[in-house]
């Protein structure tokens, strides 16, 4: 619910999705991938307390925060930010484990 409040809030777009992109620095870049890698190893652990395996736990990490992140990047490309509270929903109903 937090991210979906920071990305209905926004009014800019979100700015990892920005240094992102092909043409940012390197190490802006590298620092992104890093915050990423980052949010990836917490999620991964609160995964394993779910009892997922390692391996398991990963794969959902990355896919949870590819699907929120592509989820924010649509919302602001169409001008829907209702579509990333859809998301969510979606995300919810199906992490149940």
């Amino acid at each position: 619910d937090a991210f979906v409040d920071y990305g209905e809030s926004s009014q800019l777009s979100c700015l990892i999705a920005q240094f992102a992109l092909e043409n940012a620095p390197v190490l802006e870049r590298e620092q992104i991938a890093a915050q990423f890698e980052d949010w990836q190893r917490q999620l991964s652990a609160r995964f394993e307390d779910l009892d997922l395996k390692p391996k398991a736990a990963r794969k959902a990490a990355r896919q949870l925060l590819a699907e929120l992140y592509g989820a924010l990047l649509m919302a602001n490309l169409l001008g829907q930010p209702k579509e990333l509270r859809r998301a969510a929903k979606r995300l919810k109903t199906s992490l149940v484990l």
